[in-house]
């Protein structure tokens, strides 16, 4: 219970790091595309993907330094 009571606290900095590590996965296997076949469309789409993932976590990251000022749900 402890445990659950812990993520919930650290929620979005959790979510953060697995955004980071997605997108260091993702710009890994776009190298090796690119590295090994060239400049094709995969490495445009990874390209594409790696960047909606950046926006997303800075908008994670923004969200978690000001606290309570990324909801949109007013009482």
């Amino acid at each position: 219970m402890n445990l659950i009571r812990k993520y919930k606290k650290n929620k979005s900095l959790i979510n953060c790091i697995i955004l980071l590590s997605i997108f260091s996965i993702v710009n890994t296997i776009e190298g090796y595309i690119y590295g090994k076949f060239g400049l094709t469309t995969n490495v445009y789409i990874l390209e594409i993907l790696s960047f909606l993932i950046a926006v997303f976590l800075l908008n994670k990251m923004i969200c978690i330094h000001e606290e309570g000022k990324c909801t949109t749900i007013k009482k």
